[in-house]
Formats: C-alpha cells, sequence, structure tokens
C-alpha cells in the first residue's frame, strides 16, 4: 500500500513519461459516495445546466459533440469535498516542482452524462483554454462492462488508453490531449477539474 507521497510521486512519474495516470480508491467509498449524492441532489434541484461548446459569445448547446450536464463547485464545503480540495492542493504543489508547471488554482465542475450521451474527441487545452494545463476526473457511480460511457485518451507517448468510468476510479491527464467520452448506457457521474496556471 503506497503512502501519499509514495502515490503523489507515482501520479507525476506516469504524467511526465505517459501524459496520464489512473488511480484507483484515491478516496475512500464513503467520500466518493457522497459526492455521487451531491451530484444527484444538483441534477434533481435542476441546478445543473446542459454543457456547452465554444467560448463566451460563441457559446452553443449542441448534443451531438456533447450531453452532459454541469454545476460548477464555487464553495468546497463539507468533508468529501474537502477532502478532495486538500488533495488537489497537494498534487498542485508537488507537479509545480516535479513537472515544473507553473500552476496556481484548480476548478470544478460536477458532471452527469444521462444514458444514450456521449463527448466527441477533443482538447482542454486549446487556443480557447490556454490555462488549463491537467485535466483531472473522479467517477462517483458505479459501472459494469458494457455500460459504455469509457474515457479515450489519445497519447503519443502513451498510446490510446481507454478508461473505464467505475466507481472510485480517477485520472488524470494533459490537457492537451485529445480525449473523448464514448457514448453511456447509464447515469454517469463524475467530479471534473482542470489545474491552471492563471488566477
Amino acid at each position: 500500500m503506497k503512502n501519499k507521497a509514495q502515490e503523489l510521486d507515482s501520479i507525476c512519474q506516469s504524467l511526465s513519461e505517459k501524459g496520464y495516470s489512473v488511480v484507483d480508491h484515491l478516496f475512500s467509498l464513503s467520500v466518493v459516495s457522497a459526492l455521487q449524492e451531491q451530484a444527484r441532489q444538483l441534477y434533481a434541484n435542476k441546478s445543473m445546466c446542459a454543457a456547452s461548446v465554444g467560448r463566451l459569445q460563441s457559446k452553443v448547446q449542441n448534443q451531438k459533440v456533447r450531453g452532459d450536464f454541469t454545476f460548477w463547485v464555487d464553495e468546497w464545503k463539507g468533508e468529501a469535498l474537502e477532502e478532495v480540495q486538500s488533495y488537489y492542493n497537494s498534487i498542485l504543489n508537488l507537479v509545480r516542482t516535479e513537472l515544473f508547471l507553473p500552476l496556481k488554482r484548480f476548478e470544478s465542475q460536477f458532471c452527469y452524462y444521462p444514458p444514450g450521451t456521449h463527448y466527441d474527441r477533443h482538447k482542454d487545452r486549446h487556443y480557447q483554454y490556454e490555462h488549463r494545463h491537467l485535466s483531472a476526473i473522479l467517477y462517483l457511480g458505479s459501472w459494469e462492462p458494457g455500460d459504455g460511457g469509457e474515457l479515450m485518451i489519445y497519447s503519443e507517448a502513451g498510446g490510446q488508453q481507454k478508461v473505464n468510468p467505475t466507481q472510485g476510479r480517477w485520472v488524470i491527464f494533459r490537457s492537451e490531449l485529445e480525449h473523448e467520452v464514448l457514448p453511456t448506457g447509464r447515469d454517469r457521474w463524475s467530479l471534473t477539474s482542470w489545474f491552471r496556471d492563471d488566477h
């Protein structure tokens, strides 16, 4: 069993060599379950919004490109979110030192994909989102083979990687890597985050 320092070092090494890292059970089941329940309540209360593509005045909703619903986390209150926040601050500090990325903060959103939705192949960091350096996803809901909704990461260094969205699995990857969410056959819940170089 790796301690926290060993775990963080392993994540940094994988990011350096392949451009991504996949870790199971990074957070306890109680934390993951609490986050899932929070996401479910947000959707039930109609606090989640249909996600858009584009930026600023060019933002539009297009379910042919992406069909998820999102809610930005503005307040890190509650034990579950506070634990994630603490760990992400550790990642922020280590990555600055080990990978020489000029990271200053992270932002997060709850994300829900209803059955039958997907997100086309894209990058999180490009000319419109140049401040994003790392993308991280914590999967909150149950998943079985055949349910779909897998994350596909396309990396020259690490090859094509399919990540099954099993409950409690966590993936972090360089935001310039192309990736997509394959069509899901069941509810798909996650906490998605970006580590950025701006304030």
